[in-house]
Formats: structure tokens, sequence, C-alpha cells
């Protein structure tokens, strides 16, 4: 029996989730809707075209990556307003989680155009389904900065606010930012993990210092989570509300922090983060 055709308006920007290793993760609906829209924009139209040739889609695709995202933005609204439907998918994953496409996105939305999301495989949810971590609340930081130092205010916000540290790594450098890690934040635990959905899945566990001694270089990317040690902070305390606030916690929750884990007077700490998220 033949799928259907997506219901979806016609005169709308699909964000369309591809998968991050094993083909058999894209979903029917990502396929009838890459087979529907007039046009592809894709991060790497090379490996977009891979896929496409497996599932037998025969759509054209041009390239939107971080390097002509802005230059993209016209021509993109033009095909909306000549009635076209237009798909985007980045190398893998879903779109515009530390790849190209948001700007995209409110540009659309700007124009008032529809922008629809066809969901499916994402690198972070998979990570986080089988680290073994509370992931209620945690904190993500896409991609560790070249220089780890560059990381560090952020490092010590998830760790006075008690919070797991999620984030991408190259192989290249995961070593040298293992280190960094060892060095700054002793006695930290590492869950680390590579080639997930694929026949090599790895998940690495254990303190960053053992991981040290672990055979990690290979090709490709890393999704890994941090749970720093409970440190002695030197912040001070509206710094330290004002860093919760910062990454999106709400002075209900900042308040909920400092009373359970921080020791800071919680009707206090509510009114600073209310002045905090308003201001």
């Amino acid at each position: 029996m033949k799928s259907p055709r997506p219901t979806d308006p016609v005169q709308s920007l699909y964000i369309c989730a591809t998968p991050i290793g094993n083909l058999g993760d894209i979903t029917q609906r990502a396929l009838d809707t890459l087979r529907s829209v007039s046009l592809i924009f894709a991060e790497d139209t090379r490996m977009t075209q891979r896929l496409l040739t497996h599932f037998g889609i025969k759509t054209p695709l041009k390239s939107l990556h971080k390097f002509n995202e802005a230059s993209r933005i016209n021509q993109v609204l033009e095909l909306l307003q000549n009635n076209q439907s237009i798909a985007l998918v980045s190398d893998a994953g879903t779109p515009c989680i530390c790849d190209p496409g948001y700007r995209i996105v409110a540009a659309v939305r700007d124009a008032g155009f529809a922008v629809t999301a066809i969901p499916g495989a994402s690198a972070l949810a998979a990570f986080l389904s089988v680290a073994g971590i509370s992931a209620d609340r945690f904190m993500f930081t896409g991609f560790v900065p070249k220089r780890p130092q560059d990381w560090k205010a952020d490092c010590e916000t998830a760790a006075a606010a008690r919070l797991p540290i999620v984030f991408f790594e190259t192989s290249v450098r995961l070593q040298t930012t293992m280190r960094w890690i060892a060095r700054e934040f002793p006695g930290t635990e590492l869950i680390l993990a590579k080639e997930l959905t694929k026949i090599y899945e790895t998940v690495l566990s254990g303190s960053v210092e053992d991981l040290l001694e672990t055979e990690t270089v290979v090709k490709g990317e890393w999704v890994g989570a941090a749970r720093f040690p409970i440190l002695e902070s030197t912040v001070s305390v509206p710094e330290t509300v004002n860093r919760l606030a910062d990454i999106g916690l709400s002075p209900r929750q900042i308040a909920e922090v400092a009373d359970q884990f921080l020791g800071l007077p919680k009707n206090e700490v509510y009114r600073m983060a209310t002045k905090a998220k308003s201001s």
C-alpha cells in the first residue's frame, strides 16, 4: 500500500531529521516529505545525495551550510512566495542543533510562512537515552570551544547547579578536552558515546582520569556528559543566580537548586532570580 503524501501546508519549510548512522531510523513521513517538496537544501549535498539515492528520491538539491546560509535567505523566501515547498536537512540528525539553519527558520517565520518539524533521529536525544543520567535538567553547550578555557564559565555554572553538562567534541580534540577537565575539575565523571545507532556503537563511562587511559581516538564526533564533583564555590550568590538564569532555569527552579544543593536561603534567592529574569 502506498504511503499517503504529507498533509501539511504546501507553502512550508520542512525541517527534516535524517539518520545519524543507521538508515533504518528515517521516518516514513520524512521520506514522503523529501519526495514531495520542490527543493531540498542540504548541509552537504554529496552526503544527502547518497541518502536520497538509497531511497530512490530524485528531488533536486542545493547546498545550505554555515558559509552561505545568510545568502540563501532571499532564495528560500522567493520559492515560498511562488507556492513551492522546501525541505532543510543537515548531514545527519535534526537540523539547527549545532548545525546551520536557524537563520533561515527565523527569516521564514518573520515573513509569515509556516515552518514544519519532521522529527526523527537526534544525536543529543539518542545519547541521553543511553547515558544513564537524569536528563530532567541538564546544560547543553554544543561543541566544546577550541580553547577549553573558554568553556570554564559554563562548567562552573553546571557544577554550582549540580547539573550534568552535555557536549559534542571531535576525535581530534577529545584527549585535549579530557586533559583540561582532569586538570580543572579532577574527579569528574564522564560518559562518552561514539558511533550511535551503528554496528560499533560504544558508550564509555568512568572518571576522567580513567578514561584518559582508554583508547578513544577514533574518526568522527563524540557526544559526552560531565558530572562535576561537588566543589566549594568561590562564585558569589548574585553571580550564581545570574548564571542559572542565563541557562534558562526559572526563578522557582533556581530557588530549589539554591535550597537543596547550595545551602542558600530559598526566598531570598527567588527574589533575586525574579529580578534577574526581568532585567
